[in-house]
């Protein structure tokens, strides 16, 4: 029965949405697909499981196993100009990348068809982005503006925030329970603010932070990782507890894989090192392509 339905499968789907694809690839530049449209058959969510999502400096999005293997390249409608951050809603089925080149973000569907562009602030210097996917926002941390642009998804309008301590903010992560933001500043500091901006104050993680660049919250632990020049730091989020993980290495962007209890980290070096949280059994992986890498996503 199995071998039967699998048959089916391939006749009634894969092999029309083949033909498709690869005309869509030769018109659009695309040379990658995660997958065809749902059909009787066929699960979905094994599409987009056990997948890392990372953009590249040079203007694409790359897709592949969590172990690095299958990958390939998504041009994402060539509307990408120096994409720095990504997010993904898997719920949706939709990733969002911040462009730096143009202060513009992307919004596609995770095969990276559909592309559409938003334009915000001129020269406001677009680097990493944060999601709340249950109350629709997308927070950016705006580099050359010292603010957070607020991006509401239903119908992609925005707001600018002006938070208080920022100083070239790099990345932003969402405590969406406690209605708080903690934003990695270039002057090794992490903000801490509400979601609408107010409040924000300043964490001083000198004695472990050098340039910050990502990121990430382990929520049920109440702890943050954060990736810059040094390694991986991490802290507690009332910024106690600062250390410096021994065993890691410097890097662009990371994503946490908290079922698997491991931090993912890209590297200008085009390697990608996967630890433990606490910093041990460090791996270093490739996946293809890869041309200077920067912000991760995880679909575990």
């Amino acid at each position: 029965m199995l071998d039967m339905i699998n048959r089916e499968c391939l006749r009634s789907r894969l092999l029309p949405a083949l033909i498709v694809l690869v005309s869509a690839s030769l018109l659009s530049g695309c040379y990658f697909a995660i997958g065809c449209d749902p059909c009787p058959y066929c699960d979905r969510p094994d599409v987009v499981s056990n997948r890392m999502f990372f953009v590249n400096w040079s203007n694409f999005v790359t897709v592949a196993n969590l172990d690095g293997t299958g990958g390939g390249g998504l041009n994402v409608g060539g509307m990408l100009d120096d994409p720095i951050g990504i997010a993904l809603d898997l719920g949706a089925g939709k990733m969002y990348v911040s462009n730096y080149g143009n202060s513009t973000l992307v919004k596609a569907n995770l095969d990276g068809t559909d592309a559409e562009v938003l334009s915000l602030p001129v020269n406001s210097g677009c680097n990493g982005v944060g999601l709340d996917d249950t109350a629709g926002k997308l927070y950016i941390a705006n580099n050359s503006s010292d603010s957070i642009t607020v991006v509401t998804l239903e119908d992609m309008s925005w707001t600018v925030h002006a938070v208080a301590t920022l100083e070239r903010p790099t990345d932003v992560a969402v405590d969406p329970v406690a209605g708080k933001m903690y934003i990695t500043n270039d002057n090794d500091t992490v903000t801490v603010a509400n979601l609408d901006g107010s409040g924000g104050s300043s964490m001083d993680l000198n004695s472990v932070l050098d340039s910050p660049l990502g990121i990430a919250l382990d929520l049920p632990n109440r702890k943050m990782y954060i990736v810059q020049n040094g390694g991986v730091a991490t802290a507690n989020l009332d910024g106690t507890g600062g250390a410096l993980l021994p065993g890691t290495t410097g890097g662009r962007g990371l994503a946490l894989d908290l079922a698997a209890r491991e931090i993912y980290v890209t590297r200008a070096d085009n390697l990608i090192t996967i630890t433990n949280l606490d910093g041990t059994g460090a791996e270093n992986i490739v996946a293809d392509p890869v041309s200077i890498p920067s912000g991760i996503a995880l679909a575990p």
